[in-house]
């Protein structure tokens, strides 16, 4: 019973101790990983489909996808609070696939295609615990962390009539999101302080824009520098709650009214790294 009692007042002094860096083996280590990630959970958008026409018959294809899939690169900084535990502040940016999306419309006859490409890079900081074996020659790790994500998300949109073509560059706008991100990995001692890393990551997160807008135009691969455009065919805004598109009266001097859109970045991906012992 006392046993007991003495491991009950010992073990969070232990604990407290080692993750205030009293531990004697405190140690900080700075690594940087090459990765390719696999998009998964694929979602479909209301706004992109692929539409073809065969004889005169319309088709449409609700197309899901994932915009998580991509090489990254991820720069690390660990410090070690005990042999088994190290806090982690990760820095990723991440080179996304693009999503490829064929549109036509027949007007008088005349078949209109409309390609819309959407593409984006991602920067993430990544706060992480992480727990680790601690073997001489060979560590095995787990990463568990949280990521804070800032999304360059872009469109564009291409129509083409006969021999005439006119490209729109669309550019999002959302708020910083959070993510979740867990990396199982190996690391092999090279040298005393130098460790090759293979590792796992799973990246679960979403990205939802509350404004998109034109940002250029050109016409037949010339820039329109004063397009005129008015801002309800220029601009969205995107909300929780908008009027049914078949009731009301837009203002056409005011940014297109759109139901809140959600885009899937959530990927699973392979990396090797080095890491560098400080």
């Amino acid at each position: 019973m006392k046993k007991t009692k003495l491991f009950i007042i010992l073990f969070p002094i232990t604990l407290l101790l080692s993750f205030t860096g009293l531990s004697q083996s405190n140690t900080a280590t700075i690594s940087l990983d090459a990765s390719y990630g696999f998009g998964v959970f694929k979602n479909s958008v209301e706004t992109f489909v692929n539409t073809e026409l065969q004889d005169d018959i319309y088709k449409s294809q609700n197309k899901k996808f994932s915009l998580g899939s991509g090489p990254s690169l991820l720069a690390n900084f660990s410090y070690s609070v005990s042999s088994f535990a190290s806090v982690n502040l990760g820095f990723k940016y991440s080179f996304l696939a693009k999503a490829d999306f064929n549109e036509v419309i027949a007007i008088g006859g005349v078949a209109l295609e409309k390609n819309r490409l959407l593409s984006a890079n991602r920067f993430s900081l990544i706060p992480a615990f992480q727990i680790n074996t601690d073997n001489e020659k060979i560590n095995t790790f787990i990463r568990l962390g949280v990521s804070i994500n800032f999304t360059d998300q872009k469109l564009k949109e291409t129509t083409e009539l006969d021999s005439n073509k006119m490209e729109y560059f669309w550019e999002y706008k959302g708020k910083p999101n959070l993510g979740l991100s867990v990396m199982w990995g190996l690391q092999y001692k090279l040298k005393s302080n130098v460790f090759a890393t293979l590792s796992f990551t799973f990246e679960n997160y979403t990205y939802t824009p509350y404004y998109a807008g034109i940002v250029e135009v050109r016409d037949n691969n010339t820039i329109e520098h004063n397009p005129n455009l008015l801002p309800i065919e220029s601009e969205i805004d995107f909300n929780d709650w908008v009027e049914d598109q078949y009731s009301q009266n837009p203002d056409v001097d005011k940014p297109l009214q759109l139901p809140e859109q959600t885009f899937n970045y959530s990927n699973f991906s392979v990396s090797l790294g080095i890491v560098y012992v400080l």
